[in-house]
C-alpha cells in the first residue's frame, strides 16, 4: 500500500473498495440478456455439459443466473472483496489468480464474461491462461470468453468518467486509454465519511484481435469461433468486444 498524505493507492486490492460500489456502477447492464447469450453459446456447443467453470465472476450476478441450469458448476475470481459481494450461499466459490487454477478436476466448460482477460497485461500472462485453461478442460470441451477491443476503448471512452455517491462513499471515476501502450486506465477516488481518500486504478490491456488467435496456436488449443458480441455474426477486428470459442486440438 502506497501513501501520500491522507491519500492512499491501494495497489494490491484494486477492489476492495470498488467492490462496495460495483453494483452500482454496473446497474445498467442487462445480465439476464448477457446470461441469456452464455446460456445458448454454450448449448450451442455442448449437449449438458457435466462441469462448468467460470473465470472471473465478480460479484457472481451472472453466476447466480447461470448456476439453475449447469448443476456442477464452479465460480472463481481473483478478488475476494468482489466474491463476498454475492448473496448466494448455494454457488461454489474459489478465490485464485487464473493463471494458476487450483483444480485438477476437468470441466466440460470454462468461460468468463465482461472483459476478464483484458486484465491480463502482456501475452505472455494470456499464453499462461490458455495453457492453464487447456490443463483443466476435457479433451472435447469448450473454452469462452469475451474481450474488449480496440474500438470500445476509443467510442465508450466518454461514458466511463462519471461520479456519484453509494452508501455515505462519494466516488469520481476518470477513464484513461493510452493509445500508444493500448492500456485502458479507470481510476476510481472514494471519499469516505470521514474525509479520507483512497484511490484505486483498474489497468485493461486492449490486445489486438488477432492477437488471441496466435497465442492459443502456441498451445494446444485453438480458436473454433468468434463471434460480435452478444450474436453469432463473425467478428472482425472492427468490432468492440467480440466472443470467442476455443477448443482444443
Amino acid at each position: 500500500m502506497l501513501e501520500t498524505g491522507r491519500v492512499k493507492v491501494i495497489s494490491n486490492d484494486p477492489y476492495k473498495y470498488t467492490s462496495k460500489i460495483y453494483a452500482h456502477l454496473m446497474r445498467k447492464i442487462d445480465y439476464r440478456e448477457w446470461a441469456e447469450y452464455l446460456e445458448d453459446l454454450i448449448a450451442d456447443e455442448i449437449n449438458n455439459p457435466k462441469s462448468v467453470l467460470e473465470l472471473g465472476c465478480g460479484n457472481c450476478v451472472i453466476s447466480n443466473l447461470l448456476a439453475p441450469h449447469f448443476p456442477k458448476m464452479i465460480v472463481t475470481d481473483i478478488s475476494k472483496n468482489m466474491l463476498v459481494q454475492s448473496n448466494n450461499s448455494k454457488l461454489q466459490v474459489v478465490c485464485n489468480d487464473m493463471k494458476a487454477l487450483p483444480f485438477k478436476e476437468k470441466f466440460s466448460v470454462v468461460f468468463s464474461a465482461f472483459d476478464t482477460v483484458n486484465y491480463l497485461m502482456t501475452e505472455a500472462e494470456l499464453k499462461k491462461l490458455y495453457v492453464e485453461v487447456s490443463r483443466v478442460l476435457e479433451d472435447d470441451g469448450i473454452f469462452s470468453f469475451d474481450a474488449s477491443l480496440l474500438n470500445n476503448s476509443l467510442k465508450n471512452i466518454k461514458h466511463l468518467n462519471r461520479s456519484g455517491k453509494v452508501d455515505g462513499i462519494r466516488y469520481i471515476q476518470q477513464s484513461v486509454f493510452d493509445n500508444e501502450e493500448k492500456i485502458h486506465y479507470n481510476n476510481l477516488k472514494f471519499i469516505l465519511g470521514n474525509g479520507e481518500e483512497i484511490t484505486e486504478v483498474h489497468e485493461q490491456k486492449i490486445f489486438d484481435f488477432e492477437t488471441y488467435f496466435y497465442l492459443a496456436e502456441e498451445t494446444d488449443l485453438y480458436v473454433s469461433s468468434c463471434y460480435d458480441s452478444f450474436s453469432f455474426d463473425n467478428a472482425s477486428s472492427t468490432c468492440e468486444r467480440v466472443q470467442f470459442v476455443l477448443k482444443k486440438k
